[in-house]
C-alpha cells in the first residue's frame, strides 16, 4: 500500500504541530477529532484562499461545522471563528463536515471527512492495537485525498446573520422578551418570537401542539426539513416563502413580509429549484402590473404535498407525547369525574325547564317512539303525561357556555370523521350517529387518525375493518358523545384528530375490469384435465362487476404465455390475470413470461395462505397515464374458495398500487382457518389492522 504525504500549499503555510498542540491545549486532551479538525480547517482554509484567519483575514472568513464533537473545538481554535463572534454557524447535521466561506472573494468549499481514512489509519499502523492510536497517528501523516473529499460549492449568507451589530431588536408581543437579528415571526401584525409563534394556528413552526402542557408542564417540540443528497432543501422557513410569494404575486413583497431581504429570498429559491430539479417561481417582467412572480403548478404540487407531510408527522408527534406522558391520566380523570351538564329534578320542578333526553313511551300493540325530543321545554300539561309514562323524575340540561350537548357535539364530530363516499344520514339519537356508505366501493380508515380520535376520552367512533368491500347505504362506522354534555374544546380537540386528509372513514369507487385470463399448464392445453380455473376466476370478476373479454390457454411456454397475454391486451383488456405456474418447478414459467412481457414492479410471494406464491405486477401504458394490473394466481386458486387475489384486487380496482409492505403487513391476520363453511368477508381472515 502507498500512502501520500502530507503536504501544504508553500504560499498559505501553517505550522501542523504548533496549531494541534494549541487546538489540544484548549480542547482538554489529544484525540483523533483533535487531529483531524486541525486538518480539516488548514484544508479548508487554504482551499478558499485565507492565510492568516486570525490576523488580517479575521473579518473575511466563516464557517458552517455540522457535528458537535471535538474536530468543532479543533476548527474553531485554527480558525478563530466562534459562535460568539458569528463567524462560525453550527448546522446539526452529525456529520463530520464543514464549510469555509472566504467573505471577500465569495469562494467556497465543503470539507467532509472520508471514511476509507478509517482503514488507511490501520493499513499504516498495522502493528498498533489501539485503533485510536493508529487514527491518531495515522492523520498526522496521511495527505489531504486520503482524509477528505473537498468540493466547490455556494453558500449565501443573508444580511442578519453577518458579523457585526444587530439588525434589529424587537419584542415578542406575547411573552414580552426580546428578539435580536429578526429571529422574529410576524403573523399579521402580531410580532413573535419563535418560541411563542410554535403556539400560535396560524403559524406551523413547530406542530399545532408544540407549547401542549402535560400534567407536570412538560412540552412537546417537532420541526422537519426535507434533503436532498445530504443537503437542506426545504422546511418551515422555505414554505412560509413560497406560501408569501403566492399570496403577494411578488418575490419583494414575500421577502418583506417575513423579514428576509430580497437577495436571500431570491437565493433561497434558486437553491430549492437547482436541487429538487424543477421551477418553483415564474417571474413576470414590466407589463401595466408592473411585473411580479407566481408559484408555478409543480410548487403549489409540492407546497401541497409538504403541509400534507408535515401535519401527518405534528399529529403523531403531538399524539405520541400526550399519550405517553399525559394522555393516561386525561383519560382517566375525565371517566372519573362525576356527569356534569344536567341535573335530576322531580317532574312538578321541571316545568319551563328543557330536557337533557328523549323520552319514550310505549303503547301495547300502538305505539312505540319519541313523546317528547331533547331540548323540550316541560309545560304544565306536560307533568301528567310524564307521570302516565313513568318518569316521578327527569334529567334536565344546565349547559354552560363552553359546553354543548351530547347531540350537538355528535353532529360536528360526525362530520370531521366523513370522508369521500361517507354520509351522515338522519338526525343523532342520544348523541349517536351512524356513518353510511354513500357509493359501493372500499372502505378506507385512516387507522391512526382514527386511534387519535378515540384517545381523546369523551368522543367515540366505531367503524368496519378498512379495506371491506361495501355497498351503497351500507352502515360502515358509527361515532358518539360519550357524556350528555361534552366541554367544547373536547369536541374542538376531536374534529382537529381527524382533521386533514385522508379523513378517518372513506369510501373510494372501485372500477369495472375488463378482465383478460391467461389459463397455464400443459395439462389443461393439452386436454388432459379439464379446466378449473376459468369458471372460477369468471365468477369471481363477475362478483366485482367487471367482465371477461377473453379467456386464452397456453403451455409450459414463455413465449407462447407473452403471446397470449399481449392478445389480451390487445382486446382491451385492463386487467390479466394468469392461473397456475407460479410454484418452483422447472415447467413452472408463468412468472418469467409476465417479466418478458415488460411488467414492471413485480411482487412474488406473499405472506398469506393460501396464497404464498401469489404473484402482482404492472405494465405501464405507453402515453404514461395509468397501467394495467397482473395477477398470477398459484394453484390454490382452484381449491379454495377465498385467497389472497380476494384481499388484494379489491384495493387495485379502487386504485392503490400495491407494493410490498402491503403484502407484508398481511401476515398479521393472513392465515386461513378453511372454516366447513366459508363466511368471507365475515371473519379474521385478511384483517390486518
Amino acid at each position: 500500500m502507498v500512502f501520500l504525504a502530507m503536504k501544504y500549499d508553500a504560499q498559505h503555510a501553517y505550522d501542523f504541530d504548533s496549531l494541534l498542540e494549541e487546538s489540544s491545549r484548549i480542547h482538554g486532551h489529544l484525540c483523533p477529532g483533535q487531529v483531524l479538525g486541525v486538518r480539516m480547517a488548514i484544508a479548508g482554509l487554504q482551499a478558499v484562499g485565507i492565510s492568516d484567519p486570525k490576523g488580517v483575514d479575521r473579518k473575511n472568513i466563516m464557517v458552517f461545522v455540522e457535528m458537535d464533537r471535538c474536530a468543532t473545538d479543533a476548527i474553531q481554535s485554527v480558525t478563530g471563528c466562534s459562535l460568539g463572534k458569528r463567524s462560525m454557524k453550527f448546522l446539526d447535521y452529525g456529520k463530520m463536515a464543514s464549510s469555509f466561506l472566504n467573505l471577500k472573494t465569495g469562494k467556497a468549499v465543503r470539507v467532509v471527512a472520508r471514511e476509507e481514512a478509517r482503514q488507511l489509519a490501520k493499513e499504516c499502523f498495522p502493528d498498533e492495537p489501539d485503533k485510536y492510536k493508529a487514527q491518531l497517528e495515522a492523520y498526522k501523516i496521511l495527505a489531504d485525498e486520503n482524509l477528505f473529499t473537498i468540493q466547490p460549492t455556494t453558500l449565501t449568507v443573508s444580511e442578519e446573520d453577518m458579523p457585526g451589530r444587530p439588525l434589529g431588536r424587537v419584542q415578542c408581543h406575547a411573552c414580552r422578551e426580546f428578539v435580536q437579528d429578526r429571529r422574529e415571526v410576524t403573523i399579521g401584525n402580531c410580532i413573535l418570537c419563535r418560541a411563542c409563534a410554535s403556539a400560535s394556528p396560524e403559524s406551523a413552526f413547530f406542530s399545532p401542539s408544540v407549547m401542549h402542557n402535560s400534567h407536570n408542564g412538560m412540552t412537546i417540540r417537532s420541526k422537519i426539513w426535507i434533503d436532498v443528497a445530504g443537503e437542506p432543501v426545504f422546511g418551515r422557513g422555505r414554505r412560509f416563502l413560497l406560501e408569501a410569494i403566492d399570496r403577494q404575486g411578488s418575490i419583494r413583497q414575500a421577502a418583506r413580509e417575513i423579514n428576509i431581504s430580497y437577495r436571500k429570498a431570491w437565493a433561497y429559491i434558486k437553491s430549492m429549484e437547482d436541487r429538487l430539479g424543477f421551477a418553483l417561481v415564474i417571474r413576470h417582467a414590466g407589463g401595466k402590473d408592473g411585473g411580479g412572480a407566481s408559484l408555478t403548478d409543480e410548487a403549489r404540487q409540492f407546497l401541497k404535498n409538504y403541509r400534507m407531510l408535515e401535519q401527518g408527522i405534528h399529529e403523531l408527534v403531538d399524539d405520541r407525547f400526550r399519550r405517553i406522558f399525559a394522555g393516561e391520566r386525561k383519560i382517566e380523570e375525565a371517566a372519573c369525574s362525576p356527569r356534569s351538564g344536567g341535573r335530576t329534578v322531580v317532574v312538578e320542578q321541571a316545568v319551563g325547564m328543557a330536557l337533557a333526553h328523549d323520552v319514550t313511551e310505549i303503547r301495547k300493540d300502538e305505539f312505540k317512539g319519541r313523546a317528547f325530543r331533547k331540548g323540550h321545554v316541560v309545560q304544565p300539561a306536560d307533568v301528567e303525561h310524564l307521570r302516565r309514562l313513568g318518569k316521578e323524575k327527569l334529567f334536565v340540561l344546565s349547559i354552560q357556555e363552553d359546553e354543548m350537548h351530547e347531540d350537538d357535539a355528535a353532529v360536528l364530530i360526525a362530520d370531521a370523521l366523513k370522508g369521500d363516499g361517507v354520509s351522515v344520514p338522519g338526525e343523532p339519537r342520544e348523541g349517536k350517529l351512524n356513518l353510511v356508505a354513500s357509493q359501493g366501493g372500499l372502505l378506507k380508515i385512516n387507522t391512526e387518525a382514527l386511534r387519535r380520535f378515540n384517545r381523546i376520552g369523551e368522543v367515540m367512533c366505531a367503524t368496519l375493518h378498512s379495506n371491506t368491500v361495501v355497498r351503497q347505504g351500507q352502515v360502515v362506522g358509527a361515532t358518539r358523545a360519550i357524556p350528555l354534555v361534552v366541554k367544547k374544546i373536547t369536541v374542538e380537540e376531536a374534529v382537529q384528530a381527524v382533521h386533514g386528509h385522508p379523513r378517518a372513514v372513506e369510501v373510494l369507487p372501485m372500477r369495472q375490469p375488463k378482465v383478460g385470463i391467461v389459463i397455464t399448464g400443459n395439462e389443461v392445453y393439452f386436454g388432459r384435465i379439464a379446466d378449473a380455473f376459468g369458471p372460477i376466476m369468471s365468477r369471481k370478476i363477475a362478483e366485482l362487476g367487471g367482465s371477461v373479454v377473453g379467456i386464452e390457454y397456453a403451455p409450459d411456454d414463455e413465449k407462447v404465455i407473452k403471446e397470449k397475454l399481449r392478445a389480451l391486451l390487445s382486446q382491451g383488456a385492463d386487467m390479466l390475470i394468469t392461473t397456475g405456474g407460479m410454484s418452483v418447478d422447472p415447467d413452472d414459467v408463468t412468472r418469467f413470461a409476465i417479466r418478458q412481457l415488460g411488467a414492471k414492479d413485480i411482487l412474488y410471494g406473499s405472506a398469506v395462505l393460501p396464497g404464498a406464491m401469489f404473484l402482482l405486477a404492472y405494465i405501464d401504458y405507453a402515453n404514461g397515464e395509468g397501467s394495467v394490473p397482473i395477477f398470477g394466481i398459484p394453484a390454490c386458486g382452484m381449491y379454495h374458495k377465498t385467497t389472497i387475489f380476494d384481499i388484494i384486487v379489491p384495493r387495485v380496482l379502487a386504485g392503490e398500487r400495491i407494493v410490498r409492505d402491503d403484502l407484508a403487513v398481511l401476515g398479521h391476520g393472513g392465515l386461513c382457518l378453511h372454516c366447513a363453511e366459508c363466511r368471507y368477508p365475515i371473519c379474521p381472515f385478511g384483517k390486518s389492522v
